[in-house]
């Protein structure tokens, strides 16, 4: 699939005939200066193709059973998923 930033590649669920595409990031990483601001623009593109097979870590402190998932300050990402039939570009915001 492309999006405005490049390449993503998902996982296909024959149970449900859908293309998921799990832990794509829709904002730069909010570390460092961008630590506690509003959530910035991607402004590069994927280096190479982007593997969005696996949900991305929990946000910290998002909420209360956090044992044993993984939590990161890095995680402004979505998951999203299609019809196996559809076709065109997905964007970031799940939009076709």
């Amino acid at each position: 699939m492309s999006v405005k930033n490049g390449t993503v590649n998902g996982l296909y669920s024959v149970e449900y005939n859908q293309d998921f595409f799990l832990g794509v990031p829709f904002a730069q990483p909010p570390v460092g200066e961008l630590r506690f601001r509003n959530p910035q623009s991607i402004n590069t593109t994927f280096n190479g193709t982007l593997e969005a097979t696996e949900y991305a870590p929990e946000c910290v402190g998002y909420g209360g059973d956090q044992l044993g998932y993984p939590v990161s300050e890095d995680c402004l990402c979505k998951s999203t998923n299609r019809p196996r039939s559809s076709r065109g570009r997905l964007l970031i915001d799940g939009t076709l």
